[in-house]
């Protein structure tokens, strides 16, 4: 400061604000037509589904699980490919020498038996007789079911070249290079035909949970890399094969992992409510990060002219959550007239309709059902119960809005103070976790996600030495002690209606 006046200093506030975790980015995990199988991929619509995995497919209900979801308002999937046995297309191309160089298909699957290339001089367009100039040549590589092509200029087979083909064709969307590349230039080809790519056979729980996948990043364990997943659907294994107990189980334990929600799909083969109330035990072990959903839905097939067929209903109720998440807040139970299940047509137990007064009974059992509120007006969700919610036990987890708020709470916080590692463990840490802490929770009643009148009554945030014990701070350790007062959904409303007769006063 050199002269009189006033002057300005801008100081860091040291408040660190906590932003909401993502709250239904939904994993799909099971068979697709095409894809890759070595790691999941994040899609946000059916076109992006279609162009990476090829769209609805009569062999496996994953494709028809994910055009519901979108139908239905779902924003972002995490699509976790599983085949068992599926091979790849290959062929082989001719070059100068002796050896030959094997292109094979991107991805496993009959897909690939589609795909055709052809190899020119580089900046040519026939065939000639030789390599084009430097030993280069133009690939070209065209999918007929789709009608995609690909083409690849200045391709060598010399590892120092920029235009190495074994490294550029690494970025394609439909061929690799497989095995060793030969040390001679490519020889000019007619188009060919890439063979011996193969479906495999139809999934098994094996395929998904088997415990030894775990350590390989396979099957379910795929969708460890995968990012922000807060629901599961595991669609069925194929036509008239329905997810087992092994693959539920091992679905929800995953889940608890990752603060998710599993959406259990019922058997194909439960024929009425009751059948649902007998059986649920024997489908999963009962769980508050687990909801189960029946009766399956009736909705137009695209793969059959529009007729009419029957879904495991999982992807559709997944899009519903989105959709109140986004409409509502996470808080908001996804079931009511709102929730209409958008597509289908209708509910059914098997060959049998479903009856209005089904949610009655599925309710007290923890099944949430799917019904028709009025005759011709469509489906909808009708009921918000984790499979902790069965009547007569007492169960902080009851109510599906009411666990997946919490663990929408814990995750924030989780994300939102991991800047506190490392720093100094004592009051004016704590202070700041208790500002940000509460900042955020009171930004969640504000929006209406508790019950109370006033902050006091919906909510308390604590973190100082009643929470964090001297064993606590040996160790570098801090807690802090978050309550909320739930909203329940009001499932079951009474209305008194009082008439007076004669014309009495």
């Amino acid at each position: 400061m050199t002269h009189p006046g006033v002057y300005i200093e801008e100081l860091p506030s040291g408040w660190r604000p906590i932003e909401g975790a993502p709250t239904s980015v939904t994993a799909f995990v099971g068979r697709t037509r095409r894809g890759p199988s070595d790691g999941v991929r994040v899609v946000q619509g059916t076109a992006e589904f279609a162009s990476l995995y090829g769209g609805p497919w009569e062999e496996a209900p994953l494709g028809h699980a994910v055009g519901h979801y979108f139908a239905n308002g779902g924003r972002v999937a995490v699509i976790a490919r599983v085949h068992h046995g599926a091979t790849r297309a290959a062929v082989s191309l001719a070059a100068r020498g002796s050896a030959d160089l094997d292109l094979e298909a991107a991805e496993e699957g009959a897909w690939g038996n589609g795909l055709r290339v052809r190899v020119e001089r580089t900046g040519g367009r026939g065939r000639g007789r030789g390599p084009g100039r430097g030993g280069t040549v133009d690939l070209h590589v065209r999918d007929t079911a789709t009608g995609a092509e690909e083409t690849w200029t200045g391709l060598s087979t010399d590892p120092a070249q920029p235009r190495f083909v074994g490294g550029v064709l690494a970025a394609s969307r439909l061929v690799r290079v497989r095995g060793p590349v030969p040390p001679s230039a490519l020889l000019p080809s007619a188009e060919v035909a890439l063979t011996g790519g193969d479906d495999g056979a139809p999934l098994t729980d094996a395929d998904l949970t088997d415990p030894a996948l775990a350590a390989e990043h396979r099957g379910l364990w795929l969708l460890d890399d995968a990012p922000d997943v807060n629901l599961v659907c595991i669609p069925p294994l194929g036509p008239g094969r329905d997810v087992g107990r092994q693959t539920w189980d091992t679905a929800v334990e995953w889940a608890r992992g990752r603060r998710a929600i599993v959406l259990v799909d019922p058997p194909a083969h439960w024929s009425s409510a009751a059948d649902a109330i007998a059986g649920v035990d024997g489908v999963v072990t009962r769980s508050p990060d687990a909801a189960l959903y029946a009766p399956r839905l009736l909705a137009p097939d695209p793969l059959r002219g529009g007729t009419t067929g029957k879904f495991a209903p999982g992807g559709a109720v997944a899009g519903v959550i989105a959709r109140t998440d986004e409409t509502r807040g996470v808080w908001k139970a996804p079931a009511g007239v709102e929730a209409g299940l958008r597509g289908a047509v209708g509910v059914t137990f098997g060959g049998a309709a479903a009856s209005a007064g089904d949610a009655e009974v599925l309710t007290p059992a923890g099944i949430n059902a799917l019904r028709e509120v009025r005759a011709g007006g469509g489906p909808v969700v009708w009921g918000a119960r984790t499979l902790a919610g069965v009547a007569g036990e007492a169960s902080d987890w009851t109510y599906l809005p009411v666990r997946r708020t919490a663990l929408f709470i814990a995750e924030s916080i989780e994300r939102g103070l991991a800047w506190t590692v490392f720093e100094p463990n004592g009051e004016p840490l704590w202070a700041s976790v208790r500002l940000a802490v509460g900042t955020f929770i009171e930004g969640l009643f504000r929006a209406g996600a508790f019950q109370g009148a006033s902050p006091r009554e919906a909510f308390l945030v604590r973190c100082d030495r009643s929470t964090t014990t001297e064993a606590d701070l040996a160790n570098g350790e801090f807690t802090v002690l978050v309550g909320f007062a739930p909203l329940k959904p009001a499932e079951f409303v009474v209305l008194r209606v009082r008439a007076r007769a004669g014309g009495e006063g």
